[in-house]
Formats: C-alpha cells, structure tokens, sequence
C-alpha cells in the first residue's frame, strides 16, 4: 500500500477536479501496488488564510501518515496579500521543515490577472522556497514555465497540463453545427475589469452567444453570475451544477463536451480539455495564460483576445470557419493530433519519474 497526500482544489472547479483526476488515474494505472489517496483540499486551508501555526500541524500530521505529498494540478501558483504565506500554497520555512517526506509539484500553473498585481517579497520568497524543497517540481505549458523565470529567475520543468492527458476523446468531424460556450466569471472585481468585461463588452459577448444559438457548460458555480446570458442557456439548472461540480460527480461536465461539435471557450481548463477531448473550438482570451497556451502550442489562428478591435466580429468569423472552412477545421485537428504524441509522452515520463520516487 502507497499512501500519497495529494494537494489540491476539489469541489468547486470543473478544471481543477480533472487536473488531479488525471494525475491519479495515470499514476494508478502504472503503479502495481495500490495506492491510498487522501485527498487535501486547498479551499479550507484559505479559509484560515494560510495560518502558519495551523498548517504546521496539518502538515506535519501529513508526513508522518503518508509516502508522497504530490501537489497539484491547477493554478496553484498565485500571489495574495491576505494568506500569512504570502502566496497561495500554504508553505514556508516553518512548514516545509516539518515535511519529512519527498515533495512533487505536477504541472501547477502560475497564475496572474490583467489589471491584478499582488506579488510580494514574502511570497516570492516562499514560492522559491517551496520550489526547492520539492524532489520534482513541473508547471504546466501555458506560459507558466517563463513566468517563473521572470519573476523567480528560476528554471522549471514544463510538463502539459493534465487536463490535456484523459485516455479518452471524441471522434474527429467533418460536419460541425453545434456549439457550447465555456464562460469565466470572477468574483473580483478587478479581475473582472482586467478581463475588459466591461458592460459593452459583455453586450457584444451575449450577441455572439445569441447568433450562434450556443449552450453554456460552466466550470465553477461563479459561472452562473455572467450576466446577460440566458439562465435556460445553461446546460444544467445552477443547483444540479452545484451537485456534479462534486469530485465524484464531476466527469459529467466533460461527458458533455461530447454532445457537441465546437466551442467557444474562455477558461484556461475549457481550452486545455477541449484539446483532450479532441473538440474544435476558438479561444477567447481575457486572460494571458490563454493566449499563451495558444501561441505556444500553434493554435494562434483559433484564437481571439479580447483587447483586439472588432473581437466579437472575429469570435463569429472564426466560428464560421470551423464550420465552412475544411481546411481551417483540419489544420485544427493535425495541430491537436501532433501537440497530443508530444504531451502524452511528457505526461508519461513524469508519472514513471514519480513512480521511481514512490519505489526506490
């Protein structure tokens, strides 16, 4: 029996739930011995601000009960004033002392926000900190990999984000005709204003909605407050949503995915898993992890941002084209096709490196 204590956000974001999904289904498939999860939720521990004298407990009991602390997937990189850490994970120098067992980082993203600068010295110092106490420490590829060179001046492994990596996906089409929204709603105001979802903008954003005749597949419940979109748009009732965001109800949001032939997606896990799945879409970025993912990883042409002149102009273009245009649509399929040989095998080659840690 494996015991590993895996760090992570659970129940409350459809990209969060998939990203440590995947990371443990690998992981169980390659692994003879059963392993025993427990599952550590980030949410509680922010609830307390990162306290550093209840962490240290926490984590200390972690060490002594099991093999591994494997953190990750998601954005778990990120810089708040209001956590004593300084930062979003709940470690410094006091904690960390108090791991005694091997640390592993799985493709964590670094987070930041248009409009949205929280970083300090404490909690760039405690990332570093963090980063070096870890046996293997990964970001996933979505720009996070220079982010912290610029901001840590750091090097790291890039490793795909495991939303990419589910065994399963969709077959390729021909014939696309139905289509999904992936909306991302903050509730931080100055997020919301550094997505430029400014009311103009969200009137044009609903018209696109609207002319496409688009359903709505939320991530997280704050999905539900996108104002001007039509609550019988959505794909379930806000309540229902509230019961599959749960970790073991979960797959029915990316089950769903397969009941249509494109999207227009604006979350980073809505562009990552709709490249998993093998379903066309167009990604609309208000977010700079976004629109590095698709400069990064050739998909520039099926991108929007919103700061271009006439987006929603283009957002329709493109659509159009993943519709009319068959050689648009088959660039996006070799694109995927020959990006997936090349993250399946990263993917691998991490599990069996945390395979090795878990056996020697």
């Amino acid at each position: 029996m494996i015991r590993v204590a895996h760090l992570a956000s659970y129940n409350i974001n459809a990209g969060d739930n998939i990203a440590s999904y995947n990371i443990r289904t690998r992981l169980e498939t390659i692994i003879e011995d059963k392993i025993q999860w427990t599952s550590i939720n980030i949410i509680p521990i922010h609830e307390f601000r990162n306290n550093i004298e209840r962490c240290k407990s926490l984590f200390k009991n972690i060490s002594n009960t099991n093999d591994l602390l494997l953190v990750g997937g998601g954005g778990l990189i990120e810089f708040e004033h209001k956590f004593e850490t300084g930062w979003k994970l709940p470690f410094n120098d006091e904690i960390l002392k108090l791991v005694d067992i091997p640390i592993v980082a799985f493709g964590v993203g670094l987070n930041t926000f248009r409009n949205r600068d929280r970083v300090s010295q404490l909690g760039l110092y405690n990332t570093k900190r963090f980063i070096e106490a870890c046996n293997m420490f990964s970001v996933r590829n979505d720009g996070s990999q220079n982010l912290v060179k610029n901001y840590l001046n750091m090097n790291s492994l890039e490793v795909p984000d495991p939303g990419l990596i589910f065994g399963f996906e969709t077959k390729r089409k021909t014939n696309i005709s139905a289509g999904f929204f992936q909306p991302a709603w903050n509730t931080g105001t100055d997020i919301v204003a550094g997505r430029s979802l400014f009311p103009e903008n969200i009137k044009k954003l609903s018209n696109v909605v609207e002319k496409l005749n688009l359903k709505i597949i939320p991530h997280t419940p704050k999905d539900y407050k996108f104002p001007g979109i039509p609550i019988d748009a959505f794909c379930w009732t806000e309540e229902r949503f509230k019961e599959i965001i749960k970790y073991e109800n979960f797959m029915e949001i990316f089950n769903h995915y397969f009941n249509f032939d494109y999207g227009i997606v604006m979350r980073g896990h809505g562009q990552l898993c709709s490249v998993g799945l093998n379903v066309p879409a167009i990604y609309f970025s208000t977010q700079d992890k976004v629109l590095d993912f698709s400069n990064n990883n050739e998909f520039q042409n099926y991108n929007v941002d919103i700061r271009e002149s006439d987006w929603d102009k283009k957002l329709l273009e493109k659509a159009d084209r993943l519709k009319n245009d068959e050689q648009y649509l088959s660039e996006w399929y070799e694109i995927r096709n020959r990006n997936m040989q090349v993250y399946e095998k990263s993917f691998g080659n991490y599990c069996e490196k945390i395979k090795n840690i878990l056996q020697n």
